[in-house]
């Protein structure tokens, strides 16, 4: 979108509880929108995280969320942040799966940041990984996938040090407050 269009981008956080925008800006600084959520930065134990609280969220006004970003560097000025820096550092906390030289990749990347024609013929992908370089990507098909597709030819795993293999599901595997994360645990 940057290259093409020549204009930025605006990350979402917490899009669900509709709690926090900010835009990219391309050097790992994003700058808050503070009119879409209150956001703020709170130390924990791991980190700097994330934390936005909803405006204007019906379902669940006012509530106030942890994104599990961890950022590097927080800019305030008069007591609210404006900015935050997230390095190779920051970044989803625990939204990683390792490949077979032991190296992070992204979650978020291997779903969305490439063209899987999958997405045709299902509702929700999601990823499991029980070994290093090992991943199960569990699958929502949508009504008419025949069970017998081979859905491994759908799926872009170019350029992965993965292992790459398939789990058709009935529905996604949610939290216990109905949220579908992309990276999950599942027994099968």
């Amino acid at each position: 979108i940057e290259s093409v269009f020549g204009v930025g981008v605006i990350a979402s956080y917490g899009h669900t509880e509709s709690a926090a925008l900010a835009f990219d800006k391309g050097t790992g600084e994003y700058e808050i929108m503070q009119s879409y959520g209150y956001v703020e930065s709170l130390e924990s134990s791991d980190g700097e995280h994330l934390i936005a609280t909803s405006y204007d969220n019906l379902v669940s006004p006012l509530i106030r969320y942890d994104t599990d970003d961890l950022i590097d560097q927080s800019i305030v000025k008069d007591g609210i942040l404006k900015s935050f820096i997230m390095s190779e550092n920051g970044g989803r906390n625990g939204q990683f799966v390792i490949d077979k030289n032991g190296c992070k990749i992204s979650v978020t990347s291997i779903i969305f940041g490439r063209h899987h024609l999958l997405f045709d013929y299902c509702s929700q992908l999601q990823i499991c990984q029980r070994n290093p370089g090992d991943i199960t990507v569990l699958y929502v098909p949508l009504s008419g996938l025949p069970n017998d597709v081979n859905v491994e030819k759908y799926f872009d795993s170019s350029d992965l040090d993965l292992n790459v293999s398939f789990k058709r599901i009935k529905e996604p595997i949610r939290t216990i407050s109905g949220k579908v994360l992309l990276l999950v645990e599942y027994n099968y």
